[in-house]
């Protein structure tokens, strides 16, 4: 009877699109993030913590070009839904973003290369500046297929196909895992950039395909441009960055600081904690954004049937976000034993702070998505703005205490605040239940558990910190 039932939920989940749409993005999630850190840890294993500091912070830098991306995935998800039945003008926004996309970010790369690359040469030792030199280079050069491959992952959304659009990702993802691994010990950190660019042609191949079989006046290459599309994308992508700004400042401007104020050493560590702490996160985003063009649709037709939606899935998809952070905070001594070969209290404890406020935060995903369904992101743009300032504020002040720990735990404060501050504003101004529809109960209890665990963790690192102090 067991096997039965099992075989028939299989079945349900096989045949049922957003089922299937959502469980193949959360599969994406986790094996992005499986491969982020096994990449990580031979780049730590292979040729040390210095290193992996270098590519951060050269990241760092290559990522406030990047946040001028007005194609990138979700715009096109939201777009090319509006358009469901509608062909040629889902082909149009398609090829319109694609070709705005790649031509601006060609100019973007060059101007990024040369203007960037003082920066980050007055910010690493003399030793590494021809390395930190060709590093740049091969990012700002991955930039423009970069935005061509969002472009296509967001198409396939759009047309409700999130599970192709997570196959193509998946299959460019074990090229690049494979292509790092292999290149790593001969290349040095450069693998990173090599594996990156086969891993963005293999998407845009792979996705402008898939996209040619479904949408008949798609062709094998880009072929139409629309002003009036382009202008649509521009408006839209421009009010969503609006609201992503902050954060794609905050996060490079944190890294920066610490990598100047700490060391490469510590921006290291805070790499490995920042990215742990954020996938839980990471996750709940992945399994929720197929979600978005379904809240766009709904909206064209019926505010009250995308307000049920967002009823029935926010108890659900907040309780179980604040179970995964639990789940996170619990495995952090394996964590550091797996990456750092020891049981660091400093990885631990600057880990459990960010696991802790991006875990909260999960409570807004959903009226996130809602908010960029309806086209009006102005508390989500306050919240993250907020975010910056607080960010802005607090690092540079944790510096002057003289410890660089304090400034790794830093920015955990920011991010908590300026996400709640987004979700109170969201759920008032669409009248949203904040916890759906009869669940406060379960949702609190998970938020309970969470903060318990994270004091647990805290506490226990401080006091493995003490005897070295």
């Amino acid at each position: 009877m067991a096997l039965n039932s099992l075989t028939t939920r299989l079945r349900r989940i096989a045949t049922n699109r957003e089922a299937r749409n959502g469980l193949l993005s959360l599969t994406q999630a986790v094996l992005t993030l499986v491969v982020y850190f096994l990449v990580m840890r031979q780049i730590v294993v292979v040729i040390g913590l210095e290193s992996l500091g270098l590519w951060s912070l050269t990241a760092s830098l290559v990522a406030f070009v990047r946040m001028l991306d007005l194609g990138g995935a979700q715009v096109l998800s939201r777009l090319v839904a509006t358009e469901t039945g509608r062909e040629v003008d889902q082909a149009r926004i398609i090829d319109t973003a694609a070709l705005f996309g790649f031509a601006a970010f060609l100019v973007f790369a060059v101007a990024a290369y040369f203007g960037l690359r003082p920066v980050l040469l007055n910010s690493v030792e003399f030793a590494l500046r021809s390395e930190a030199s060709w590093l740049l280079l091969g990012l700002v050069l991955t930039l423009p297929v970069n935005v061509l491959g969002l472009v296509h992952l967001g198409a396939l959304d759009g047309i409700g196909r999130a599970d192709l659009r997570a196959s193509v990702a998946i299959a460019a993802l074990v090229i690049y895992a494979l292509a790092a691994l292999v290149l790593i010990r001969s290349q040095g950190v450069m693998a990173l950039v090599y594996a990156q660019g086969l891993q963005h042609v293999f998407t845009i191949v792979a996705a402008r395909n898939v996209l040619h079989t479904r949408l008949a006046p798609l062709a094998a290459f880009p072929r139409y441009f629309s002003v009036e599309k382009l202008r649509r994308v521009v408006s839209f992508g421009g009010a969503l960055q609006a609201s992503l700004l902050p954060m794609a400042i905050f996060d490079p401007l944190c890294r920066l600081l610490i990598g100047r104020s700490a060391g490469l050493e510590l921006l290291g560590v805070y790499e490995l904690a920042s990215k742990f702490a954020a996938s839980a996160r990471t996750l709940v985003q992945a399994f929720t954004n197929p979600i978005l063009p379904e809240f766009a649709r709904a909206l064209v037709d019926e505010e009250e049937a995308a307000q049920r939606r967002f009823n029935a899935s926010q108890p659900m998809i907040s309780a179980g976000a604040m179970v995964v952070s639990v789940v996170q905070l619990l495995a952090l001594p394996v964590v550091s034993y797996v990456l750092l070969n020891a049981l660091d209290p400093a990885f631990m404890l600057v880990a459990a702070a960010l696991s802790f406020a991006w875990g909260l935060s999960c409570i807004g995903v959903v009226a996130q998505l809602y908010a960029r369904a309806a086209g009006r992101m102005h508390y989500t743009m306050i919240g993250q703005w907020s975010l910056l300032g607080l960010g802005a504020v607090l690092v540079p002040l944790a510096s002057v205490l003289g410890d660089g720990l304090w400034i790794l735990v830093a920015p955990s404060l920011a991010i908590l605040v300026g996400h709640l501050i987004a979700f109170i504003g969201e759920i008032r101004y669409f009248r949203l239940a904040p916890f759906g529809e009869g669940q406060a109960v379960v949702v609190l209890g998970a938020i309970f558990a969470l903060s318990l665990v994270a004091c647990a963790i805290i506490a226990v690192s401080l006091s493995l910190m003490e005897p070295s102090q």
